[in-house]
């Protein structure tokens, strides 16, 4: 990134500063720098400058810098009530500005089939699929946020059959 000032009258030097985790790369005693930062461990602080002559500092003029966190992930839609076996069922978060992967954890007997590492899914739900939870969290190369809010999936069987129609006596024959 690159931050720069007018020249200030009379003064001969600038110094720069930055917050942890950047550096100035390029630039120091001039009017204008090039800072590096390190995804991890930068924070949130000021950059500031001073202009100086042989014989005084002038007062530090700075520019507050905010660095971003990663949000959790909001919330899960898809099919919350299946039938076992079932394929095809998808599963989905808006992506997460920063996010490079999502984490997601599904029920007993849920599998995803595709998509995985990434905010959309297919999942397949084997034979006695369990009813439970899907949750899913972000993470990019520094951290993995928290769990997003949980989604209630229930696995059900089928349903029961209707009323049965027909003649409801029997008649029964004597025999001979």
């Amino acid at each position: 990134m690159s931050y720069s000032i007018a020249t200030v009258t009379g003064a001969t030097s600038y110094t720069w500063s930055a917050p942890t985790g950047y550096s100035i790369a390029s630039g120091q005693g001039t009017t204008a720098i090039t800072v590096d930062f390190t995804a991890c461990t930068a924070a949130s602080g000021n950059i500031s400058v001073t202009a100086n002559t042989a014989c005084v500092s002038g007062t530090a003029k700075t520019l507050a810098i905010t660095v971003n966190t990663l949000a959790a992930p909001g919330t899960i839609t898809g099919t919350a009530s299946i039938i076992p076996p079932q394929t095809g069922v998808s599963y989905s978060v808006a992506a997460v500005t920063g996010a490079t992967s999502y984490n997601w954890t599904l029920p007993a007997g849920a599998t995803i089939t595709s998509g995985s590492g990434t905010n959309s899914i297919m999942v397949d739900f084997a034979c006695g699929a369990s009813s439970g939870t899907i949750t899913v969290s972000a993470t990019n190369i520094c951290v993995t946020t928290a769990v997003g809010p949980a989604y209630t999936l229930t696995t059900t069987g089928l349903a029961v059959p209707g009323t049965i129609t027909g003649l409801a006596a029997v008649v029964q024959e004597a025999l001979v």
